[in-house]
């Protein structure tokens, strides 16, 4: 990405299957992504966000237990757009200019 800017996507998914007494009927998977932009030497940020973009979060599910079937039929829409805008006031660089631990570590060993 140019200077700047930074794209984050995050994936969530499940596939059917079976777990103890449940059974899970759908595969389904998330999809969200952001993209940031800093200005003004670091002290401004801009992101934009969306979640579930493909609209494909549910909650599909069945489990008996005993002989008592529950059935579960649930699509959510968590689709959502957020605007974050960040100043941080005085920031400041790092000072420190030495060794990390480590190093000095592996040169005590």
């Amino acid at each position: 990405m140019p200077e700047g800017w930074n794209l984050t996507v995050n994936i969530n998914g499940q596939r059917r299957g079976d777990m103890h007494t449940n059974r899970f009927g759908t595969t389904w998977f998330t999809m969200d992504a952001s993209i940031a932009k800093t200005l003004f030497n670091k002290t401004l940020t801009l992101k934009l966000s969306a979640t579930d973009i493909f609209n494909t979060a549910n909650n599909d599910w069945t489990m008996n237990t005993y002989g008592v079937f529950v059935n579960k039929r649930q699509n959510y829409d968590r689709r959502g757009v957020s605007l974050n805008i960040i100043y941080q006031f005085n920031p400041q660089k790092s000072k420190y200019k030495g060794k990390t631990a480590s190093e000095a570590e592996m040169k005590r060993l």
